[in-house]
């Protein structure tokens, strides 16, 4: 059976507790923080290569998620 959307999005809700949107959102930042430690790519081209298609949708999100800034978070956890 085919879902429209609305539908999938109203399931996944329920499944999850999450918006597709947010969930998504998630996965993304966790890869965002895996490279912010483990290769000095800059934030923007990290951004780009988790799926983000806007640098200051990035920058808004990240902290809801990963407590802090991308920068901020790079500083802490590497010490630079």
């Amino acid at each position: 059976a085919i879902m429209s959307k609305e539908a999938f999005c109203r399931f996944f809700k329920e499944r999850t507790g999450k918006t597709f949107t947010e969930f998504l959102n998630q996965i993304r930042i966790q890869q965002a923080c895996q490279l912010l430690l483990e290769t000095d790519l800059s934030i923007s081209q990290i951004a780009f290569q988790v799926g983000f298609q806007n640098l200051s949708y990035f920058n808004r999100t990240f902290p809801k998620l990963g407590g802090s800034t991308p920068k901020e978070y790079r500083i802490k956890l590497l010490g630079i």
